[in-house]
């Protein structure tokens, strides 16, 4: 079987990355639950670990970020993050013995397994080396703060590499927004060029071939190896859904929205693949809820009224066709 193509995969975006990105918010406005129901993000992502959220809410919940914020506060709060939390998981995983060109050939290894649609490259072109990030499908809307995120974060790489103030001297984007990342970055002599294909800065040889200094203690911090992200259109959406299926059913319809297609496009494609939304969802139901039950401490009303259950007897009819027993007696025979 050819290998899925790119357009048809759900994009995902790390579910520890969005909640970090959650208590940013958080710092802007305290009442935070409406605003992640308004990003269309499972309401318990502060709370539940998985591995992935779809993409779309997150890119809402940048809009809702820069919309509270305000453009130079945005910049400073991505900058944050993205200095303080995501970069230091990175570089605690690459030697520091190695050069900086070997340290973002293994950076670019780690993202590569890690995400669905960011494509990330090092390269010589035009008698310049680059270090270029493309996505292999476009976005509808937010696209310049989607790309401010991307090129704060690899600036940010190649300081907490290097440990210096390092800044390019040429920047490429594809979108007409240089002075917010001159803002965020304090960038001062950098040259920028918009409108292209791609986001990309500019390396010399000499800063490629320096040697990897980490920041005091980075090394030393353990970090939670994230999880590597499927290649596959059914598999992409398994994991898209998984977070709003473990607080109750998702009607089609919602789940369309989160995952940014019709529903007629979501229901084609799962046809494609021989399947049902409705089968998709029973069986992560059903192993959300063998799960629920394998753990003696919640009680099985409560197990009932997360799956969406309308009373427990329903659930445990429920339960009861998908593995012969009551929730009670599948707990006796543990």
């Amino acid at each position: 079987m050819p290998p899925t193509s790119s357009a048809q995969i759900v994009p995902l975006f790390n579910a520890e990355y969005t909640a970090t990105l959650v208590n940013l918010l958080r710092t802007l406005d305290r009442d935070i639950y409406p605003l992640i129901s308004m990003a269309g993000l499972p309401e318990n992502i502060l709370e539940t670990e998985y591995d992935f959220v779809p993409e779309a809410p997150v890119i809402n919940l940048l809009e809702l970020i820069f919309e509270k914020a305000g453009q130079k506060k945005y910049g400073e709060l991505i900058w944050y993050a993205c200095r303080n939390v995501f970069i230091p998981r990175y570089i605690a995983r690459i030697k520091q013995d190695s050069t900086l060109k070997d340290a973002l050939h293994t950076f670019i290894d780690f993202v590569h397994t890690e995400t669905t649609h960011t494509h990330i490259q090092l390269r010589h072109l035009a008698g310049k080396n680059w270090f270029i990030r493309d996505r292999r499908q476009s976005l509808e809307h937010s696209h310049h703060l989607a790309e401010q995120f991307a090129l704060i974060f690899m600036v940010e790489l190649i300081r907490g590499l290097t440990r210096s103030d390092w800044a390019p001297t040429d920047v490429v984007m594809r979108y007409n927004h240089p002075q917010a990342l001159k803002d965020a970055l304090l960038l001062k002599r950098a040259q920028f060029y918009t409108e292209r294909s791609v986001c990309a800065i500019c390396l010399t040889d000499a800063e490629l071939e320096q040697k990897v200094k980490h920041k005091l203690g980075w090394s030393q911090k353990k970090h939670q190896v994230p999880a590597v992200a499927p290649s596959a259109f059914l598999a992409t959406f398994r994991k898209a859904i998984i977070p709003y299926i473990s607080i109750g059913r998702l009607p089609i319809t919602q789940a369309a929205i989160v995952l940014n297609m019709s529903v007629r496009t979501l229901q084609r494609r799962l046809a494609a693949e021989k399947v049902s939304y409705s089968e998709i969802v029973e069986e992560l139901i059903q192993a959300q809820a063998i799960d629920l039950v394998l753990d003696r401490t919640i009680p099985v009303t409560r197990i009932s009224s997360t799956l969406g259950y309308s009373d427990v007897a329903h659930f445990s009819r429920a339960f009861k066709r998908m593995t012969g027993h009551s929730p009670r007696a599948y707990r006796k025979n543990l």
